[in-house]
């Protein structure tokens, strides 16, 4: 018979191995200051977060909710495209100026839209940097009214998963 005697045990964080698909850290981001679009191209919505990988083989899992407000006359069109940038490098567009995430038209009254566009995607940095992810909306080129992120103050979401592969 055997007896082990230890005076402290203490964990080896150098060599955590995560099985793969588990989540090895969760980074959340909420953004409320209105922000009007008027100009044309990709403009930041100022939602953002930033996540420093432990691995360079574990993907992100990215989740938007970035809140838009449309308005104009009767008769106009409104809308938007959406996209998600990792330090200034587009991850995912699903949208330009003439294909968007959100549309809105009303031919006999006051075109009013607010509601969230969702996104959830992966990305595959291979790196172990700090990486900022940033919501960006691109106004549809037929729109005569506003668009406004972020309205009277209300959030848009981010949420950053990094993933073990």
């Amino acid at each position: 018979m055997s007896t082990l005697y230890v005076d402290n045990l203490q964990p080896n964080l150098g060599s955590r191995v995560m099985a793969a698909g588990h989540v090895v850290q969760v980074v959340h981001a909420r953004y409320d200051t209105p922000i009007t679009i008027s100009g044309s191209g990709w403009i930041s919505t100022g939602l953002a977060a930033t996540i420093t990988p432990t691995s360079t083989t574990s993907q992100i899992l990215i989740t938007v909710h970035q809140q838009v407000h449309t308005s104009g006359g009767s008769g106009t069109e409104n809308g938007c495209g959406f996209m998600v940038s990792r330090n200034g490098t587009t991850v995912s567009s699903t949208a330009s100026a003439t294909s968007f995430d959100m549309y809105h038209y009303d031919a006999s009254a006051g075109n009013d839209w607010r509601g969230r566009i969702s996104y959830s995607g992966m990305d595959s940095p291979a790196s172990t940097s700090a990486l900022t992810y940033t919501a960006n909306v691109v106004k549809y080129v037929a729109a005569t009214g506003d668009l406004i992120v972020q309205d009277q103050l209300n959030p848009s979401f981010m949420i950053l998963m990094e993933i073990a592969q």
